[in-house]
């Protein structure tokens, strides 16, 4: 389906939709049945689904390449089974206390690549005891990991990437509870100060 408007759509099922492009309105779908996308991407969406709809996800979910700016609380009541999100290239710039992601309990891999993310509250991903990667590449990241314990919870996690960001100095609590964590990317930031044992927790690391 190509170009469509989809206003009026009450479902979308599986023998209907694999792959959705340049979708323009998706605002009254009440259901969409497990399977029924693949992926979209190239559209117009500014925001993700409403709390009425119900999108039976399992596996990935990809919403990579929208105009997406705001992930409001309750956004992912629809798919809590959800495994592995692409919020890549959209126009997100905070991530706040434990009310965007915090209904995808079972989320394994969140990938919030070239956004505008600049803010990220203490404990936003603090629901998130399954994630195992992280990508955060790419955004406008600069003192959020300096200030206050951005990825607290996240006790599973494997890999973190924050290349091409503008963090300039790293705390002794930026990582910390890590302790699962192998893989560091921290290449092209504007780094001058590390503070003594910021990197203390980070037991299973290596490579960085």
């Amino acid at each position: 389906m190509h170009n469509a408007n989809v206003e009026n759509f009450a479902s979308l099922r599986n023998d209907n939709v694999i792959k959705l492009t340049s979708i323009l309105h998706l605002t009254h779908v009440q259901d969409v049945d497990s399977g029924s996308y693949q992926c979209i991407v190239t559209n117009q969406f500014g925001s993700v689904f409403s709390k009425k709809a119900r999108v039976n996800v399992y596996g990935r979910e990809s919403l990579s390449h929208n105009a997406i700016s705001n992930i409001s609380k309750g956004s992912w009541e629809c798919c809590p089974m959800l495994q592995q999100l692409d919020l890549s290239s959209n126009r997100l710039t905070t991530i706040v206390e434990d009310s965007t992601f915090h209904l995808l309990p079972l989320l394994r891999v969140l990938t919030l690549t070239n956004n505008q993310i600049s803010y990220i509250a203490g404990g936003a991903f603090r629901s998130m005891g399954n994630l195992e990667v992280l990508e955060l590449a790419g955004n406008e990241i600069s003192w959020t990991i300096d200030m206050n314990a951005a990825f607290e919870g996240l006790t599973s996690l494997l890999r973190l990437d924050l290349n091409n960001n503008h963090i300039k100095s790293i705390s002794t609590t930026s990582f910390s509870g890590l302790v699962q964590l192998r893989h560091l990317q921290l290449v092209n930031n504007n780094i001058t100060s590390i503070q003594e044992d910021a990197f203390a927790d980070l037991v299973s690391l290596e490579q960085m």
